[in-house]
């Protein structure tokens, strides 16, 4: 019972979150609202009360356990053992990865904002390392949604993040085929992302582009898993 009564507090944050945080209230529909949780709750008690339901968790999280494992064997042969090497149990558990990931988002973003048209340099962003007006709206937060300056700063810190983690993973693991896949993908997206920006954002760059980070973020957990020697 406490348990229900803490989710239903979940929720209720949830909304008034929501609603303080909504720049147009009055367009707050209640039937869908409702509808949204009515749908929640359905999913609930499917995963929970169905036979079928259950095996499906059971099978994802199976499926999450062994993804951790690989990433811990794949940590251990870059950094070591991890009893050896206090860094094997923080930074590497699946940095790459989950850095990938967030650029391929920031990606979408991008292209979702055509932010690529109004900052179309590189390195620097129409002659700045860090544009004026990345923090022109209010509140603050919205910059990081709404302002084109600001979703392409963030996709482009992620870039050169992993134009020094990338390198860094393949060195310690270059005698694997799975690292020189790494390097490669990285190679090859980094590639065609500055080719669009400076060819003024082609469509099948574009599409390319957004492809390769598809394919990256599968080296990338390859990588992970620790591949073998080539």
């Amino acid at each position: 019972m406490n348990h229900i009564l803490l989710g239903l507090a979940g929720i209720a944050v949830i909304i008034l979150i929501a609603v303080l945080f909504s720049s147009n209230r009055r367009a707050i529909r209640l039937r869908v609202v409702g509808a949204a949780f009515a749908l929640q709750a359905a999913i609930a008690l499917f995963v929970f009360k169905t036979t079928i339901g259950v095996a499906t968790i059971k099978g994802m999280a199976f499926g999450v356990a062994n993804l951790l494992g690989y990433a811990g064997k794949g940590t251990e042969f870059l950094f070591g053992p991890s009893a050896s090497n206090p860094l094997a149990n923080t930074f590497a558990i699946a940095a790459l990865p989950v850095i990938i990931f967030a650029m391929a988002l920031s990606g979408g973003m991008v292209a979702g904002l055509r932010a690529g048209y109004a900052y179309n340099t590189f390195p620097l962003m129409n002659g700045h390392v860090v544009p004026p007006e990345v923090m022109l709206l209010e509140p603050w937060w919205r910059n990081f949604v709404y302002n084109m300056a600001t979703v392409q700063l963030v996709h482009r810190t992620f870039f050169w993040l992993l134009a020094v983690l990338v390198p860094l993973a393949w060195w310690r693991g270059r005698h694997t085929l799975a690292a020189n896949a790494l390097l490669a993908a990285f190679v090859l997206q980094a590639s065609l992302g500055i080719a669009t920006l400076l060819l003024g954002v082609p469509v099948g760059f574009g599409s390319a582009h957004q492809g390769g980070a598809v394919v990256l973020l599968a080296a990338a957990l390859w990588h992970a898993h620790g591949g073998k020697r080539s």
